[in-house]
């Protein structure tokens, strides 16, 4: 199971960030208790997610090896106003810490567009 993936993996030394989150009191027993639980469909599934209304800008690790890539997928499909959808390069469960450039140059992006779209078309031109 991936759990066991997960914890052999930090257990070798193989994870790329393990130091961001070993600190944290419980933090082993609550991703385990995450991974166990089933994931989108049974820990947050589409109810809950078609009840998130700011627009939303989806960022998924092309090699996440924790959540499953086609779960970008469901939340694009399933977020009522998920303006994109992107694939990270570079970067598996962590892209922020991955590529953060990438990261950080698509929030911009997001970010100046909707701040675009709140001024209108005659502020932008």
């Amino acid at each position: 199971p991936v759990t066991t993936l997960f914890q052999w993996r930090a257990t070798n030394g193989l994870l790329p960030y393990p130091h961001v989150w070993a600190q944290e009191d419980g933090w082993r027993q609550a991703l385990r208790a995450y991974l166990k639980s089933g994931g989108y469909q049974a820990v947050v599934g589409p109810p809950l997610i078609k009840t998130v209304t700011p627009p939303t800008y989806v960022l998924w690790g092309e090699e996440d090896d924790v959540l499953p890539v086609a779960d970008l997928y469901k939340y694009q499909a399933d977020l009522p106003d998920c303006r994109a959808a992107v694939l990270v390069p570079n970067a598996q469960h962590a892209p922020a810490l991955e590529n953060p450039r990438f990261v950080a140059e698509r929030i911009v992006e997001f970010t100046m567009k909707a701040a675009e779209a709140r001024r209108g078309p005659a502020a932008a031109g």
